[in-house]
């Protein structure tokens, strides 16, 4: 451990299992105060998560919300985050917010359904921004980067990747 985040705090969505855990240790691995492990609905994977985080000397939390459901996802986030924190660091501040957690339906694009677009939206561009927009207004000087549009490129950029892999009409 080299300790490059000693006395940092993060979330990490999609963190229960996968990449989102994997950076999750990571973080442990390099000293981080705390770390909040996010999952949408397998409670079991993200406790499990959080104990391995533990066992390697870091702080965690679990927290629960599904990204589906938009600003109230977030919102969600934050207050379980903040309370985490405080109790944890004596403030409620983040250092680092990983927009981990993401969907890409295995279905053709001309089986793409209205519904099912609406949801890659939601969770895939809803909630980072929304995540990101709570993370600037709780700290705005610390972080100034994301002003006007900065926050489309941020969103766009991170899940093109996702776009790309959606298979073209079969």
């Amino acid at each position: 451990m080299s300790g490059k985040l000693s006395s940092k705090t993060a979330i990490i969505t999609g963190s229960s299992r996968g990449i989102g855990r994997a950076v999750a240790l990571a973080f442990a691995r390099e000293g981080a105060a705390l770390i909040g492990v996010h999952y949408g609905s397998n409670a079991d994977a993200a406790h499990a998560t959080v104990r391995e985080i533990e066992a390697l000397g870091a702080k965690a939390v679990a927290i629960k919300a599904d990204l589906n459901r938009g600003k109230e996802a977030t919102d969600s986030i934050w207050e379980q985050f903040k309370a985490a924190a405080i109790a944890a660091t004596g403030e409620p501040r983040l250092d680092i917010l990983v927009n981990n957690a993401g969907i890409a339906p295995g279905i053709p694009l001309s089986e793409t359904s209205e519904a099912t677009f609406d949801e890659v939206l939601r969770v895939n561009f809803k909630a980072p921004f929304f995540l990101i927009q709570g993370r600037c207004r709780s700290s705005p000087r610390q972080w100034t980067n994301y002003q006007r549009f900065d926050w489309l490129y941020a969103c766009g950029r991170a899940n093109a990747s996702r776009v790309r892999r959606i298979e073209g009409c079969r």
